[in-house]
């Protein structure tokens, strides 16, 4: 019996980390899109001059207002709190920041 329980106890820790590593991956593909923004500098979207593609990004996001500030501060500045309790969840955040950057500033080399 207590072999079992071992064994189940390293079943429910490989399951567990599979979550883990999904966001780590999802965080790290968006601080590359992130770095990517914050180096395009003076451009023009719809004849309005821009200083910086991440300044850009940022007001279009909080113009927008579908996230709340905590979610806003989870996908710019503290991705590694875990806001939520689903995996899930944090995922999906990180990727909407991903499509936000990409449909706003697709034209400009993303």
């Amino acid at each position: 019996m207590k072999f079992y329980s071992f064994l189940i106890s390293f079943i429910f820790v490989n399951v567990s980390t599979y979550d883990i590593k999904d966001y780590i991956k999802e965080v790290c593909v968006t601080n590359a899109h992130i770095e990517h923004v914050f180096n395009m500098n003076n451009f023009r979207i719809r004849g309005k001059f821009e200083l910086n593609g991440l300044e850009y990004v940022v007001k279009t996001f909080v113009e927008q207002g579908l996230h709340s500030i905590g979610p806003l501060n989870n996908m710019f500045a503290v991705p590694e709190f875990r806001l939520y309790t689903e995996w899930d969840e944090l995922i999906e955040t990180q990727a909407a920041l991903r499509e936000l950057i990409q449909s706003k500033l697709s034209k400009y080399e993303i």
